[in-house]
């Protein structure tokens, strides 16, 4: 059994927590793709959360508790963060 909530003995209350979690975190990106719902811009926007805002993010993801949500980290392109180490 794993935490991720996929065995099927697992039983997921979706009104306490959710299955995925999605955080966008930049629209940074040098590609400019047609199908991209991002809006995609070549340097990150000021309005991004700081490095530490992102880890109070993902500490507030922990406190769902088991089983967790799966993060999803997308954006733009989230290589483009200098802090992408830190944050993961």
């Amino acid at each position: 059994m794993n935490n991720r909530g996929f065995d099927k003995g697992i039983k997921r209350d979706f009104s306490r927590s959710p299955l995925l979690t999605f955080w966008e975190v930049t629209r940074a990106c040098d590609l400019v793709c047609v199908h991209c719902r991002a809006e995609a811009q070549p340097d990150r926007d000021p309005g991004e959360l700081t490095t530490q805002e992102g880890i109070e993010l993902i500490d507030s993801i922990l406190g769902f508790g088991d089983p967790l949500p799966i993060l999803v980290l997308t954006g733009g392109d989230p290589l483009k963060r200098e802090d992408r180490k830190s944050v993961v």
